[in-house]
């Protein structure tokens, strides 16, 4: 739900002819950003769970329920992203699109085979 208006925001105002590298750097950033996010939340479920079994817990109920912690974690973060894209993210839906003159010639590739 969130991934195609932030692809909006972050191709706005780049040019028809380097949006497919703009693309790809948006879609790598969100990989990456995926990797570091799910390694962070593991770091802290992990060390939820050695918190518990260190203080004498049950290993089976410290690996079920240690992810009440990550889950508020991860709640928490997205409190705080959502805070930051409320306040710092600006754009206009003018700006997504570029708007071209009708006396603009717009050039299509078009492959050739054979």
């Amino acid at each position: 739900m969130l991934f195609v208006p932030l692809q909006n925001l972050a191709l706005t105002g780049v040019q028809p002819e380097d949006a497919g590298v703009a693309s790809a750097t948006v879609n790598s950033t969100f990989h990456i950003g995926g990797s570091i996010g799910l390694a962070v939340f593991t770091v802290f479920y992990a060390s939820a769970v050695e918190h518990t079994l260190a203080a004498g817990g049950d290993q089976l109920t410290a690996f079920t329920d240690e992810y009440s912690a990550a889950f508020l974690a991860s709640g928490i973060a997205m409190v705080f992203a959502s805070l930051l894209a409320i306040f710092l993210i600006r754009g206009k839906k003018d700006d997504l699109m570029p708007s071209s003159s009708p006396n603009e010639r717009v050039t299509a590739y078009v492959p050739v085979t054979g």
